[in-house]
């Protein structure tokens, strides 16, 4: 069964010294319903789990990619847009950017300095996102829209693997 959304795969390989870097890189287009978010969700586990990430690892970068597209359906784009979501992974971690259409005469948020009161039911998705990555950039994407960019260090597990 296929869904409303675009997948490409790629594989590219760099030298470093003398032994060859793999990296590979995925791109999904899903629609900006919260509907699709599994399926990101999904690629995220498959790919980590595919080169030997441990559970703790995938599930940080599982729940920091998952506000990022969240984020991006729910306050960066219409119903009618898509988000584009780029995996790229190689031995050195996984690079994920999230990037949404935009919406007229909104800037890219700025990372929060403190969360908001305990008793507020929103508000803490760029935090939680910062605290799990170990970079978070946010930006003004080209074209338009925010690009989300968050970077994970391959654990000690994946880099033996």
């Amino acid at each position: 069964m296929k869904g409303p959304w675009q997948t490409a795969d790629t594989i590219t390989r760099q030298p470093h010294s003398q032994v060859t870097k793999t990296t590979v890189a995925h791109e999904l287009t899903i629609p900006a319903d919260l509907n699709a978010v599994g399926f990101v969700r999904s690629a995220i586990v498959a790919l980590l789990s595919a080169q030997g990430w441990p559970g703790e690892a995938v599930s940080g970068a599982l729940l920091a990619g998952n506000e990022a597209v969240v984020n991006a359906i729910e306050h960066g784009s219409s119903a009618r847009d898509q988000v584009s979501v780029a995996l790229a992974l190689g031995p050195d971690g996984l690079e994920l950017r999230v990037r949404d259409a935009g919406r007229d005469g909104r800037c890219p948020p700025a990372r929060p300095g403190e969360l908001p009161p305990v008793e507020a039911t929103r508000g803490r998705g760029l935090a939680i996102m910062g605290a799990l990555s170990d970079e978070l950039e946010l930006r003004t994407a080209r074209g338009g829209g925010t690009e989300a960019r968050m970077a994970f260090h391959a654990p000690a597990e994946a880099r033996a693997a």
